[in-house]
C-alpha cells in the first residue's frame, strides 16, 4: 500500500500528460473540422471544453487519494488505540483497587489445599473484604472479555502478559465462579478457553 500511496504524482503527471495531448489532438481536430469562418472560434471552444473537463478530473482524482490516504491514516490510528487500550488494561492490572484483590486472590491461591470447594465458596461469602475483593477482580476480567470480543485490543498482546493470572484466578475460584449465573459463568468460561 505505500509503495501505491507514493506513486500518486506519477499517476498524476500521467493523467495530466493524456490531458493535454488527447485536448490537443481534439482542438486540432475541432480546428480541421470547422468552417473556414470559425476555425479559431471553434478551437478556443474545444480548448475551454478541454480545460473544463480537467476541472472536474482533477478535484475527483485528488479526493480519491484523499480517501485512500485516510483510510491507511484511520487503519493504523486504530491498530495504534488497540494497542494503547490493552497497554491500558495491563497497566490496570497493577493498579492498588486491583492489587488488593490480587494480594487476597493470591493468598487464597497458596491455600487453596486447605479449603473444599464447599469450603472456599464459604469463606467467600463470609467474608466481605474477600468476596469484594473477587468481584473486583472477575470485573476486570470482564472488563478484558468485553474487550477481546469488541475488538478494542490486541488480544494476543493480553494473553502474553495476563493469561498466566487469568488462569489461575479462574482455575482457584471455579467453586465460587459455578455458584454465579448462568450467563456470568459463560463468560469467562470463554475467556478460559481462549487464554488455555
Amino acid at each position: 500500500m505505500g509503495r501505491f500511496l507514493k506513486s500518486k504524482w506519477f499517476w498524476l503527471s500521467l493523467i495530466v500528460l493524456s490531458w493535454i495531448l488527447g485536448g490537443s489532438v481534439l482542438v486540432l481536430k475541432a480546428y480541421d473540422c470547422a468552417q473556414p469562418d470559425s476555425k479559431t472560434l471553434e478551437a478556443i471552444k474545444t480548448a475551454f471544453l478541454v480545460l473544463g473537463g480537467m476541472g472536474v478530473v482533477l478535484p475527483t482524482y485528488w479526493n480519491i487519494w484523499q480517501t485512500v490516504e485516510n483510510g491507511k491514516y484511520i487503519g493504523d490510528k486504530i491498530r495504534f488505540d488497540m494497542g494503547e487500550n490493552s497497554y491500558r488494561l495491563i497497566e490496570k492490572f497493577d493498579d492498588p483497587s486491583i492489587g488488593a484483590a490480587r494480594l487476597l486472590c493470591r493468598a487464597i491461591h497458596d491455600e487453596k489445599l486447605n479449603y473444599s470447594p464447599a469450603a472456599l465458596v464459604k469463606k467467600i461469602n463470609d467474608e466481605k473484604n474477600l468476596k469484594d475483593s473477587v468481584m473486583h477482580i472477575f470485573n476486570y476480567w470482564e472488563n478484558i472479555r468485553v474487550s477481546i470480543k469488541k475488538g478494542r485490543v490486541d488480544e494476543p498482546m493480553l494473553r502474553d502478559s495476563l493469561a498466566e493470572a487469568f488462569n489461575q484466578h479462574y482455575d482457584t475460584f471455579k467453586p465460587w465462579v459455578d455458584t454465579r449465573s448462568q450467563k456470568y459463568q459463560e463468560d469467562l468460561a470463554w475467556l478460559k478457553k481462549e487464554w488455555q
